[in-house]
This record gives structure tokens, C-alpha cells and sequence, in this order.
């Protein structure tokens, strides 16, 4: 059974009050005071149970989300001598997925956000620092032989048919190209202790690939951690390592294709591998293979980060055969959807602008300009323009630029003011409700009949928590519409406005009272 943290503080030599009895999987949630204390709680229960895989998955978990939310907290682990525990986890739990899983991303964690003192060098060949143990791990298959690492290693390919069916065809790939892992690692470094299979020397993360070549968070750990030795660490991996390690995430990836973390972490990876060279002349279908993982993960922050690093690297003109304007707009909307994240808009941001400027100039080699191509590049601009004044300048100007075209091909201006409204439309999309108004008021200068341009200024209005103003120009806008299609989109808004008007009603009463 888990030790309390009381118990664990007290053995590290940390006697902090703490709540009795409390699991591990409670300690981020108890109101302990400060994380130094599950820090320590977590790492010393790895050591008191050593043998209970359990506490050692909660204690992981733990450190995992820690770190995850505090980077700075990296440094902390470290301190308290985590590196070690989760190595001696590692090799001990070779059969358990979550440890391995878990114990391979805090590695990285430690090593990408730590003070630099985390060597990953244990994960990719075998240390004789550490080959005593081997007696440890020894001890634990020969109490239960069918948890041993050979024994689960042998036997996981038939479970993973099982569980997913004869036809999974990735399983025999992945278990194929995991094989190469024990020779390459065999031809380059030796070792007298330590959780081997076929080839000696080779390292923990070498070991839970093979183990677990059918686990999407285990390859995915395992690609995140290379990817971090390869940044901080690469004299520590072998060529061949390394070139396995990334044919088997070009399957995996391909094949778990719904998997933000193994196509965020395999993206990063294929970032930091391939150099810039090859992804110059990579072919097409690798490029959209990565291209549809962008679209498929839209939400997944460190997808979008690592995948636009990626095709940024391979060039704007390798990457605009997959279609220029669907490419910036794919890019436009990721930038807006995580607006909020302090990291992707800074990098996402320069390489939109510099695409951009691509675009217009192989436009304008072709002599090619036409009012759609400059409203899709408005469009693009202003979704990615959200704090960013030099992008939303950008945008201004396509706008009026489709705008003084439309006007110049039509003499009764209607073209022009139906353009107007979609521009109102897509400034009021993009969160720019003051200008979306400005538009909006212009329309009904322009046209005061015209209904739509009525329900673009209430909706502005609305965007500006203007609620009687948006309600008075909506209902303006239902008395001129004449379509049943539009009137309910109108009723829908006006419900939005009369949502507003009661909210601010309320807020009011509070102040009062």
C-alpha cells in the first residue's frame, strides 16, 4: 500500500505537517501548502515501495503533471534526486506501459526545462554505474516469471493482435523496425548488467520501445526524449539509434494518425532529425502526411507548434504545392484559435508574414491580381491579426485593396457593399468588433434598406457589449428582411443582444446592493 505522505516527508528528512493518509494521487489536489512537499512526498515513496508498480505510476503521474504546468519546477525534481528513481523505475518496470510511458516524458521534462544536470545517457546505452541493479531486476522476474521483461517482451505482439485485430498490419512494422534497435545499440556500446534483450548495452528507452512497440504514449515518450538528447545532448546517440528511432515514428505516425501526443512529439522529432536539406527535397506525401496531421490536431497547441516549425524549415516552395491560400488559412486559423498561448502566436506570426510576402511575390511574377485572391489574404491576415497591430495593418490594406477593385469593375456598387459586409463579418470573427462596426455603420450610410447591413451592426454592437444599441439595430434589420433564413439568423442575434442586456441588468442590481 502506498505509504502517507507523512511518513514520506518525514524519511526524506522533511518534517512538514502534512495531511495523514493522504495517496498519491491526492497529493496535488490536498492542501498541502507547497509543491516542494509532493515533490519530495513522491519522489521518496518511489524509493520506500520499490517494488509496488502502483505507487510508482501515481508518483510519475505526479511529477508529470508538475512539471508539465511548472516548468520551473524541473529544477526542483532534480534536486531531490529524481533522475535516479525514475531511472531504477524504468528498468525495474520494463513491463509496465504506464511506467515506462511516464518515466521516459519526465526524463525529457527534466532534461528540456531542468538546470542541464538530467543526463539522459542511461536511456539510449546501458551504464555500469548502475550494473548492480541487474540483481534487483533478476529478483523480480523469478518471483513472477510471467512478468518478466523477456516473457512480456515475446508475448506482446500476440496481446496487441488481440486487442486490435489480425490486420493491424503497423504492430508487425513497428515490431520489425524495434528489432534494429538491439543490434544498432549492440555494434556501439557493451554492458555487464541492466535489463537486455537480444543485444547487450542497450539503453531503458531502446529496451520500452521494443517492450511496448504497440503503445501509442510509450513510442510517443520515447520521441519526445529523443528529440530532447538530440537538442541537448546528440554526442550521446548513435547514428544508427537515431535513424531507427525516426523510420519508426514515420510509421507510427502515420498509421495513429488521431494521436495529439504521438503526432506532436513525432513532429518534433522529425524537426530535430531531418535536416534542413532533406526537408527541401522531401517529397509531397510526406509533407502532407504532416500537413493532414495540422488539420486533424487544430487544437492541440504543440501539434501546430512543432508541425508549422516543420514546414516552415522545408520552405515556402516545397510546401505551397499543397495549396497556397488553404495553407495560410490553415495558419491563420491556428494562430487565432491559440491566440492565448504565450509561445505559438510568436513563432507562428513571423512565418504567416514571411509566406505572405511569397504569395504576393509569385503572384505578382504571374501578373496575376484579382479581388478573390486579395479577399482571401485579407481574411488570412485578419485571423491572425489579434494583438498584432503590424499583421492587422496587413489586413486593413488587402481588404481596401479588394474593396477600390470591386468598385472599378462595378458602376452600381452592389458588389462593393455586399464585400463590406463579409469584411465587417470577418473583423467581427476575428475579435476586431470596434472596426467591424465602423464598417458596419458605413454600410447603412451606404444603403439604409438593406437588412444585412443592420444585423452587421448589431452584431458589432454585441462584440462591444453594446446591448440596447444591438438591439435596436437588429430589430431594424428584422422589420427589412424579407428572407425566412435570414430572419432566423437575425431572431439568433437578438437573443444574444436581450442575453447581454439581462447580464449587464444584473450586474447592475449587484453594484447597487
Amino acid at each position: 500500500m502506498p505509504l502517507s505522505t507523512r511518513k514520506a516527508v518525514a524519511v526524506a528528512g522533511k518534517r512538514v505537517a502534512s495531511p495523514r493518509g493522504v495517496a498519491p494521487a491526492q497529493w496535488k489536489s490536498a492542501d498541502i501548502g507547497r509543491d516542494d512537499l509532493v515533490i519530495q512526498g513522491a519522489i521518496s515513496s518511489m524509493w520506500l515501495n520499490a517494488r509496488d508498480v502502483k505507487v510508482h505510476i501515481e508518483a510519475l503521474q505526479t511529477l508529470v503533471d508538475l512539471v508539465s504546468t511548472h516548468k520551473f519546477l524541473a529544477t526542483d525534481v532534480l534536486k531531490h534526486e529524481a533522475a535516479p528513481a525514475v531511472l531504477r523505475a524504468l528498468q525495474r518496470f520494463m513491463q509496465s506501459k504506464e511506467v515506462q510511458g511516464l518515466g521516459l516524458r519526465l526524463m525529457g521534462l527534466l532534461a528540456e526545462f531542468g538546470d542541464g544536470s538530467c543526463d539522459l545517457t542511461r536511456l539510449v546505452r546501458d551504464d555500469d554505474d548502475y550494473s548492480s541493479s541487474s540483481s534487483d531486476t533478476a529478483d523480480v522476474a523469478s518471483e513472477d516469471p510471467e512478468h518478466s521483461p523477456v516473457y512480456t517482451y515475446h508475448n506482446s505482439l500476440m496481446i496487441a493482435k488481440k486487442n486490435f485485430g489480425r490486420s493491424n498490419a503497423f504492430l508487425e512494422d513497428i515490431s520489425e523496425d524495434s528489432q534494429r534497435l538491439s543490434t544498432s545499440s549492440s555494434r556501439s556500446s557493451s554492458s555487464k548488467g541492466g535489463v537486455t534483450l537480444d543485444g547487450e548495452g542497450e539503453g531503458l528507452m531502446l529496451s520500452a520501445v521494443r517492450y511496448h512497440s504497440h503503445n501509442i504514449h510509450v513510442l510517443a515518450s520515447a520521441f519526445y526524449v529523443t528529440s530532447i538528447m538530440l537538442e541537448r545532448q546528440p554526442e550521446i546517440v548513435e547514428e544508427s539509434v537515431r535513424d531507427t528511432m525516426v523510420l519508426i515514428m514515420l510509421k507510427a505516425m502515420d498509421k495513429a494518425r488521431f494521436s495529439d501526443e504521438l503526432q506532436a512529439d513525432g513532429c518534433r522529432l522529425l524537426l530535430v532529425t531531418l535536416p534542413e536539406c532533406v526537408l527541401r527535397g522531401a517529397d509531397l506525401h510526406a509533407l502532407e502526411g504532416v500537413f493532414l496531421a495540422l488539420k486533424l490536431h487544430h487544437h492541440c497547441v504543440q501539434v501546430q507548434l512543432h508541425g508549422w516549425k516543420l514546414l516552415a524549415k522545408a520552405g515556402w516552395t516545397a510546401v505551397s504545392h499543397l495549396g497556397s491560400i488553404p495553407l495560410l488559412e490553415l495558419l491563420s486559423e491556428a494562430i487565432f484559435m491559440h491566440r492565448e498561448d504565450e509561445v505559438f502566436p510568436a513563432v507562428a506570426g513571423p512565418i504567416l508574414m514571411h509566406w505572405i510576402d511569397q504569395e504576393k511575390q509569385c503572384h505578382h511574377h504571374h501578373r496575376k491580381t484579382d479581388m478573390e485572391w486579395l479577399e482571401h489574404l485579407g481574411y488570412i491576415a485578419n485571423m491572425a491579426s489579434y494583438g498584432n497591430e503590424v499583421i492587422e495593418k496587413l489586413a486593413d490594406q488587402f481588404f481596401d485593396e479588394a474593396y477600390c477593385y470591386a468598385l472599378s469593375m462595378h458602376d452600381n456598387g452592389a458588389q462593393a457593399t455586399a464585400m463590406l459586409s463579409k469584411h465587417s463579418f470577418y473583423y467581427a470573427s476575428a475579435l476586431r468588433f470596434q472596426k467591424a462596426h465602423d464598417m458596419a455603420l458605413h454600410i447603412t450610410q451606404m444603403d439604409g434598406e438593406w437588412a444585412t447591413g443592420w444585423l452587421r451592426l448589431g452584431q458589432a454592437l454585441i462584440g462591444l457589449r453594446c446591448g440596447e444599441e444591438a438591439l435596436a439595430a437588429l430589430t431594424w434589420a428584422l422589420k427589412l428582411e424579407a428572407s425566412r433564413e435570414k430572419k432566423q439568423e437575425i431572431q439568433i442575434s437578438i437573443q444574444k443582444a436581450l442575453e447581454l442586456m439581462a447580464s449587464s441588468y444584473g450586474k447592475a442590481d449587484v453594484k447597487a446592493h
